[in-house]
């Protein structure tokens, strides 16, 4: 089958020049018919306001292919040879929306820039503040904060200078947001609600604002004033619907749902069951199967939590059933593990105890690879008390064994007596240096433990970003009016792209715990490290996203060490690769080895793991610790220096036995 694989590609290769090659008036020709067979029928139009806009539509309906800028280029043509105005803005909306469904940072600023050009040229200004607010979003969601909050300084001054209010209230909703992004929720708040005194709000606008009030006094338990914030998005949405009433049903359900779901939350939060009842029943008027799948959800969780604490468990369990059914395929397995645990929860206020250890058992065969280093963790807790414990017990029976030497001692005779005082001293001598280990142990515990806090603080920080994240975008598809098909399609991507980055955090955390566990399985042989050296230089280039410039120079040819070769060249790669952009221009990293004595020295200077590790990054942090457990694991030291430089040594067999020759003795 190979081989008939391989003979068809050679027969592609050479038939397909002679199908094109005559035919192809352009690049572009022949590579994409359906794009071929729309850019004919756009040069067989006249130039009038009907192609300009099917060139719109064409362009609405393949946002996704990258040739749709073509389009958009062609929009913007046709724009100003029919006048400009109002359609050449709509062009040049149209080019940043290009930019913005590819998350594409860079692009977005350069065609925020043609859009600023028009607006201005034009005086009309809403599109580009609106758009530049966008964009802020996106770039304080990506973690570039401080770039966020900059470039909102700059589009208030730049709204102040065209006298354009609305403006300034597009600059502080970017601040705000960025402040969100962050938690720094006061800040963001204090500036929502300055936002709110602006003149010129329409209702849509009011719409996004007081929902976003609500949920940020949510999230500070801070109901009454969640209350106020939810009364006035509601009466937002009723003039909205009252305004046009020919909207889609589906999507004022949907809004009206989503207010009913704050009400229902904040009153199961204070226990306030017979209203939660009533907005309950009054959220079943706007639910249908065109419900929004994630509203859906949490309207069926609502209704568990009411029945649980109202004790109807047969009513509050067809709950969690149906919603484990919808999300039965595990695709968010954070979320199918909340839903397990609260499902046992409730089995055992039931006083069905049998079937939660059921659930349970299964719940926790499903979980053990999530829980395994929390409780590796325990175990090393319980471990070092249990050796404190030993410590002390040892230290009670020094002392015991002293005042029983005092008693004999006062019946013994001279020698005697000269006998005890030097077991006393003896003595002595082992309690204080019991004393100074206990004391020694007991700081080293305390260190342990205050570092393990951070620790855990803030990886909860570094996992709670793209939940949050995917929290958020998933909030914005379900709650904001205005998103287009295509839009939602790239809040859904992104989604995606931090529930993947989540998903690598949590693998170097598991291998992490195993390295510190000591059960990760490695596959040792004798190999030449020098020669790994310049494979793993050489595969620093293909790895995908990376920026950096690597380069070896050695002054040895070879060097032989028992190790896995594979995990070696991993950690290699992983201190000499640039995957965030973090500088204007690529690193150039250089991997140096060298000899010295009976040890090989790899020095990595300008090591970009390095450089986050100092800025205090913690997923760098993870793969750092990663690194130095796998080379300590082969009798090996790494040390990371303030030049940003990582140093890796490894000791030959003689070197090792001198060097615990030496420990011991």
């Amino acid at each position: 089958m190979k081989r008939m694989f391989a003979i068809g590609c050679l027969l592609c290769l050479f038939c397909l020049p002679a199908v094109w090659g005559v035919e192809a008036q352009d690049a572009g020709a022949g590579s994409n018919p359906e794009r071929d067979s729309i850019f004919r029928m756009l040069d067989a139009m006249p130039l009038d306001t009907l192609r300009y806009r099917t060139t719109v539509a064409q362009f609405q309906r393949y946002i996704q292919s990258d040739w749709s800028m073509e389009l958009a280029d062609r929009e913007a043509a046709d724009a100003r040879a029919l006048g400009g105005g109002e359609l050449l803005l709509q062009a040049m909306h149209d080019r940043y929306r290009y930019a913005q469904y590819r998350l594409n940072m860079e692009l977005m600023w350069t065609t925020l820039d043609d859009l600023k050009q028009v607006c201005y040229e034009y005086k009309q200004y809403a599109r580009y503040f609106k758009s530049t607010r966008s964009a802020l979003a996106l770039c304080a969601a990506n973690g570039n904060y401080e770039d966020a909050l900059h470039r909102a300084d700059r589009l208030e001054q730049e709204a102040k200078s065209v006298d354009y209010q609305m403006g300034v209230a597009y600059s502080m909703m970017g601040k705000a947001d960025a402040y969100r992004f962050m938690e720094e929720y006061a800040k963001s708040r204090d500036l929502y609600l300055e936002v709110l005194n602006f003149d010129g709000l329409t209702d849509s606008d009011l719409l996004t604002i007081q929902g976003t009030l609500c949920s940020l006094y949510v999230a500070e338990l801070d109901y009454q004033i969640a209350l106020k914030h939810l009364a006035a998005m509601e009466e937002a949405l009723k003039r909205l619907i009252e305004r046009t009433p020919s909207q889609a049903r589906t999507m004022w359900n949907n809004r009206s749902l989503e207010v009913q779901l704050n009400y229902i939350l904040i009153y199961l939060a204070t226990h306030e069951t017979e209203k939660a009842k009533v907005h309950l029943d009054e959220g079943w008027k706007y639910y249908s199967s065109s419900t929004y799948i994630d509203y859906a959800c949490k309207y069926h969780e609502y209704w568990a939590n009411y029945y649980s604490l109202v004790h109807q468990w047969d009513d509050c369990l067809r709950e969690m059933d149906w919603l484990l059914s919808v999300r039965g395929d595990k695709a968010q397995p954070v979320i199918w593990l909340a839903l397990m645990e609260k499902k046992v929860e409730y089995l055992y206020a039931a006083g069905r105890t049998k079937e939660a250890v059921e659930e349970y058992a299964g719940l926790v065969s499903q979980a053990d690879s999530i829980n395994n280093d929390l409780l590796q963790r325990q175990e090393a807790v319980l471990a070092e008390n249990r050796a404190i414990q030993q410590s002390l017990m040892r230290k009670e029976q020094l002392r015991t064994d002293l005042r029983l030497l005092y008693g004999i001692c006062a019946l013994a005779a001279l020698v005697g007596l000269i006998i005890m005082m030097w077991r006393a001293w003896h003595i002595r001598q082992h309690i204080s240096v019991a004393r100074k280990e206990t004391k020694a142990a007991m700081l080293e515990v305390q260190q342990d433990n205050k570092m393990k806090e951070v620790f855990l603080r803030n990886i909860t920080k570094s996992i709670n970003r793209p939940l949050s994240d995917v929290v958020r975008y998933a909030q914005l598809l379900a709650a904001e009016e205005t998103l287009t098909a295509d839009m939602k399609a790239d809040y859904s991507v992104r989604i995606r792209q931090s529930a993947i980055g989540l998903l690598t955090l949590v693998n170097d955390i598991l291998d992490l715990s195993r390295l510190e566990a000591g059960m990760m399985k490695f596959q040792v042989g004798e190999e030449n490290l020098v020669s790994l050296c310049r494979d793993a230089v050489w595969e620093t280039k293909f790895v995908e996203g990376n920026r950096a410039q690597a380069t070896l120079a050695s002054d040895v040819e070879e060097w032989k060490y028992l190790i896995d070769c594979i995990w070696f060249k991993r950690v290699l790669v992983t201190c000499m690769a640039a995957l965030k952009a973090d500088d204007e221009t690529p690193p150039e990293v250089t991997c140096i080895v060298r000899t010295l004595a009976d040890s090989l020295i790899i020095i990595i200077q300008h090591s970009p793991l390095a450089r986050l590790v100092a800025g205090n990054d913690q997923n760098a942090f993870v793969k750092s610790e990663i690194c130095r457990l796998f080379v300590e694991t082969f009798h090996g030291t790494l040390r990371i220096g303030k030049d940003n430089t990582i140093s890796i040594t490894f000791f030959s067999e003689a070197r090792r036995r001198r060097n615990e020759v030496r420990r011991k003795g």
